[in-house]
């Protein structure tokens, strides 16, 4: 009888202490979504966030297990929370703890860790720096456009492919040689363990342990739990590891400008270097967070353009008009005010991360909304961006909406409030030029020698992965025509 009255009362106690949790938004009045902790992982996050943020308004209270979250698409407040009140909400979510391989790179750091660390890298993402390695561009533009153009040599000069392939095999190629000076050409080498463990590092959908681990943060440290896959990244530390012992054995002066020379030199502004602990941790961050999101990039604006064969022809005769002037294409690629506008609308229609999130540093308050230390905050650029509100006729492919003739001051004003598709404010994303350069070098070149078009095997409209960080297609499949 004792037994059974403790049972009785610990499960008492159990659903009390749920009832308690799963009503943490209800009680400060804010509009919740309790079924989230279970339908957030069943859809692609922009699908989740965009039917929440339609059925519940513009502030929601959702759960990750038992962990209350909040979801923001309130400019006023999106502004406080990236800007105005930064140090309130200025880290990221968890993804390791520090300890571990990659506990120590940019994104995982937190408060004064991660703003000395910001004020070391962000010399090495500068507009000079990322264009001083033209040579590791052009060397994978070249092997990139010769692919393709094997794939059409026939007697139609055409194909039909997943472009997205060949995308991921071009950023790994640009990861390898510009942080390593590695020459892989990954498409005719797709076995290369460079390659394999790069692209394994995400995995194609959310996996148990993920889910566990993204609802209990506190598991990871208990448990040396890892969201990425664990082998990849202990390969890249490896590797890491082989080329700075190379090339300290090295004359500095024979060795080439990459991200691994380039780390080996930062510094702070008091003299402090980064220990080789940092640095291969930030290498894994550039592999991890740049492979994703440079070819998912370039996978949807060739999908926009083959979607919308007029703006990729007035495209094309931009670049080919651009071509004939013979300017440098890395120094001069900002006077392409329409490709600049394409990428924007890119950008915004099919956003490469569907969500960006930070984490209260303390306890504080959200306009009123109490938020305890180490609560997540969902910011849905995917909704955000297709907001009727902000966008006119938002699931339309429209470029013309970024050209600044179209834009006043009041416009311009919301733009940067809710256009975020590399966030905003001192923690916005720091390889965001990186990407800009890399997606904007790849279709100069690529325009002028083919054109790509829908047919029978593309899907319309794309389908995505779920529980993805970044919104990677299951299949970008286009014809592509040589020109």
């Amino acid at each position: 009888m004792i037994v059974l009255l403790a049972v009785v009362f610990s499960l008492c106690l159990t659903l009390l202490y749920i009832h308690r949790k799963l009503t943490f938004w209800s009680r400060q009045g804010v509009p919740n979504e309790v079924s989230s902790i279970w339908n957030r992982f069943t859809k692609p996050f922009h699908v989740s966030d965009q039917e929440a943020a339609r059925k519940f308004g513009s502030v929601i209270g959702i759960y990750e297990g038992l962990r209350p979250v909040l979801q923001v698409t309130e400019p006023r407040l999106l502004k406080k929370i990236l800007i105005e009140d930064f140090w309130n909400f200025c880290n990221h979510r968890v993804f390791y703890h520090e300890d571990q391989v990659g506990g120590k790179s940019l994104v995982n750091l937190e408060n004064q860790k991660w703003k000395r660390m910001r004020q070391i890298l962000s010399p090495v993402f500068s507009s000079a720096k990322l264009k001083s390695m033209r040579e590791s561009y052009d060397d994978c533009i070249k092997n990139f456009l010769e692919n393709m153009s094997l794939l059409t040599n026939n007697t139609e000069k055409a194909a039909v492919i997943d472009v997205k392939d060949y995308f991921i095999g071009f950023s790994v190629d640009v990861l390898c040689q510009v942080c390593y000076g590695i020459k892989i050409n990954s498409i005719q080498n797709p076995n290369n363990e460079v390659v394999t463990q790069i692209q394994s590092v995400f995995g194609h959908s959310i996996s148990l342990k993920s889910i566990i681990v993204l609802a209990f943060p506190c598991l990871m440290k208990l448990f040396d739990l890892y969201l990425l896959n664990y082998k990849s990244l202990i390969y890249l530390q490896t590797l890491t590891k082989s080329i700075i012992t190379e090339r300290k054995s090295q004359p500095v002066k024979s060795q080439r400008k990459d991200f691994v020379r380039l780390l080996m030199e930062a510094s702070s502004e008091d003299g402090e270097s980064l220990s080789e602990a940092e640095i291969f941790d930030q290498i894994i961050l550039f592999f991890v967070a740049g492979n994703d999101t440079s070819s998912s990039s370039l996978s949807h604006v060739v999908y926009c353009l083959a979607m919308y064969p007029a703006i990729q022809e007035r495209l094309y005769k931009e670049i080919m008009e651009f071509q004939k002037s013979n300017k440098n294409y890395l120094e001069e690629m900002n006077s392409l005010k329409y490709l600049d506008v394409v990428v924007k609308e890119s950008l915004r229609f099919l956003p490469t991360v569907p969500r960006m999130e930070r984490r209260t540093s303390k306890d504080c308050y959200l306009e009123g909304i109490f938020m305890p230390k180490d609560t997540m905050i969902i910011v849905p650029i995917y909704t955000l961006c297709h907001d009727e509100r902000y966008f006119e006729n938002p699931q339309v492919f429209n470029p013309d909406r970024f050209l600044s003739e179209n834009i006043n001051n009041d416009l311009e004003e919301i733009l940067n409030q809710v256009f975020l598709p590399f966030a905003s404010g001192p923690r916005s994303c720091i390889g965001q030029r990186f990407v800009t350069i890399l997606t904007k070098a790849c279709l100069i070149h690529t325009l002028p020698k083919f054109r790509f078009e829908t047919c029978s095997e593309t899907p319309m409209p794309l389908e995505f992965n779920c529980g993805h960080p970044v919104s990677t297609a299951k299949s970008v499949t286009l014809r592509v025509v040589r020109r």
